[in-house]
C-alpha cells in the first residue's frame, strides 16, 4: 500500500480545488475523520480521483509490462527444465498453446497502453486481458490431474490473479470481477469440454482470492483516503496561500486609497534605486499634494475628503503607463510617484497628464485656488543614483520642489533642476 503515499495532484488540480463547494469538503472531512471503512469520493472529485488513477497506471505500465515478459519467459523455461516429460501429447499442445495466447495478450497490452486514446479505457481492456490470461492458465490448472504440472499450473495462476488483483492498478470492482470471471470461464470450458475439475485447485484458488479480495479492499480504502486527504491539503493550501496574498496585499496597500503605502514605496525604491545604480540609469521620484486639502475637510466633512482622496488617487493611478511604475500614498493628502528610467522630461509629461486629468474631473472646492474645483501641485526630481548621496536626496529634492510649486502659487508643477 506504499504506492498511496506517492499520489500526485492531477493535472487539472488548480481548477479542481477553485470548484470545491461546501458539502464535497465537508464530505472529505468527514470521511477522513471518522476513517470510514465504507464510503465513496463524492460525484464532485470522480473524475479527478479516476485521472489520478489513470496517471498511476500510465506510470506503473512502464514497470511491470517487462516484468510479464519475464514472467512468460520464467514459466517456459520453469515448465520446459521440471515438467518436460508431463509436457507430451494433448496436454503439452495446450499448455504451449496457452503459454502463446499469453504472450499476445501481453503484446496487445504493451501496445493499449502507450496508445492515449485508450488509457482512459485502461479498465476494460485491462480487465479483458487479465480475464483471458487467468482462464487459460486456471483451465490448465482444473482439468490436470493431480500432478507437479497441476501444481506449477495453480501456483502460476494464482501468481496472475494476485497481480490482476494488487499490482496493476485495477479497481477493486472490476478486478475481483476479473479473478471470478475467469474461474467461471476456466470451470464453463472444462465442463464443456467434459474434463474432471480438480477439486483441490478450485479451493484453493478461492480461497487465496478471498485473502488477496481482502487486500485490494484495504488497498483501495487507502488510495481513495489518500485522494480525499490530497485534495484537503491542496485545497488548505491555496486557501493559506490566497490568505498569505491577501495579507501581502493589505501590507503593501494604503486602505483608503488602494494605492501602495508609504512602506511598499521605500521598498520598490530601494529596489529600483540600486538598479538605476547598476545599469547607470536615471530614476525620478514626483511629490504630488492635493491644494487646501484642509479647507475642503474642513468645509465638506472627513468623509468627502475621503472620498476626494480617492478620485485623486485613481486619477493618479490611471495617469501611469507601466507596470513598474508606483503610485503610493505618502501621507495625509500627499502622494508620491516612482518611475524608473524617466528622465526630467519624461517626468514632466507623466505629471502634466496627471495635472490635467484632475482638472478634467472637476471635483468641487470652493475653496480651492480657482475657487471652483480640486487641484494640485507637483514637484518632480529626476536623478542618476551616482549623482546624489543617497536615496532620500532624491525624496527630499522632490519634495522641495514640491514645496516651490506651492510657494509659487500652487496648481503647478516645478522641477528640481530648476531651483537646484
Amino acid at each position: 500500500m506504499t504506492h498511496v503515499l506517492n499520489q500526485t495532484p492531477p493535472p487539472q488540480s488548480n481548477t479542481l480545488i477553485k470548484s470545491l463547494d461546501a458539502k464535497t469538503l465537508q464530505h472529505a472531512r468527514e470521511v477522513l475523520d471518522r476513517q470510514l471503512w465504507f464510503f465513496s469520493i463524492p460525484a464532485a472529485l470522480q473524475s479527478a480521483f479516476r485521472l489520478n488513477r489513470q496517471t498511476q497506471f500510465q506510470r506503473l505500465a512502464h514497470a511491470w509490462i517487462p516484468l510479464l515478459f519475464l514472467m512468460i519467459g520464467l514459466e517456459v523455461m520453469l515448465g520446459l527444465l521440471f515438467f518436460y516429460p508431463h509436457l507430451q501429447g494433448w496436454d503439452g499442445g495446450i499448455w504451449f498453446l496457452h503459454v502463446g495466447l499469453c504472450l499476445v495478450i501481453c503484446t496487445l497490452m504493451t501496445w493499449c497502453s502507450q496508445q492515449p486514446l485508450l488509457l482512459p479505457y485502461y479498465p476494460i481492456w485491462l480487465s479483458v486481458a487479465a480475464s483471458i490470461c487467468l482462464t487459460t492458465k486456471l483451465y490448465m490448472a482444473l482439468i490436470l490431474p493431480a500432478s507437479p504440472l497441476s501444481q506449477y499450473q495453480l501456483i502460476i495462476s494464482l501468481m496472475v490473479a494476485m497481480v490482476s488483483m494488487l499490482a496493476i492498478r485495477l479497481p477493486m470492482v472490476w478486478s475481483t470481477a476479473t479473478v471470478l470471471l475467469a474461474l467461471g470461464m476456466a470451470a464453463g470450458a472444462a465442463w464443456f469440454s467434459h474434463q474432471m475439475i480438480n477439486g483441490y485447485v478450485y479451493t484453493v484458488y478461492m480461497v487465496f482470492m478471498g485473502v488477496c479480495g481482502f487486500i485490494a479492499f484495504l488497498t483501495d480504502r487507502q488510495e481513495k483516503l489518500g485522494f480525499l486527504q490530497m485534495i484537503l491539503l491542496n485545497y488548505e493550501s491555496r486557501q493559506r496561500d490566497e490568505l498569505n496574498q491577501q495579507l501581502l496585499y493589505l501590507s503593501q496597500t494604503d486602505g483608503l486609497t488602494g494605492l501602495s503605502n508609504r512602506r511598499h514605496f521605500e521598498q520598490r525604491l530601494e529596489h529600483e534605486w540600486q538598479r538605476a545604480k547598476r545599469h547607470q540609469h536615471v530614476l525620478a521620484v514626483v511629490m504630488i499634494d492635493i491644494d487646501y486639502f484642509k479647507a475642503y475637510n474642513d468645509h465638506y466633512g472627513h468623509l468627502a475628503g475621503d472620498e476626494c482622496l480617492r478620485q485623486v488617487a485613481q486619477l493618479i493611478r490611471g495617469a501611469l503607463g507601466r507596470p513598474a511604475d508606483v503610485a503610493a500614498r505618502f501621507g495625509g493628502e500627499e502622494f508620491v510617484l516612482l518611475l524608473p528610467q524617466t528622465d526630467p522630461a519624461g517626468a514632466y509629461e507623466v505629471a502634466k497628464r496627471i495635472l490635467q486629468s484632475i482638472d478634467q474631473a472637476h471635483i468641487r472646492h470652493d475653496h480651492g485656488v480657482n475657487q471652483a474645483t480640486v487641484t494640485v501641485s507637483i514637484g518632480i526630481a529626476a536623478r542618476a543614483p551616482h549623482e546624489l548621496n543617497n536615496r532620500q536626496q532624491l525624496i527630499d529634492d522632490a519634495d522641495a520642489a514640491l514645496y516651490q510649486a506651492k510657494h509659487q502659487g500652487r496648481h503647478q508643477i516645478c522641477l528640481a533642476s530648476e531651483h537646484a
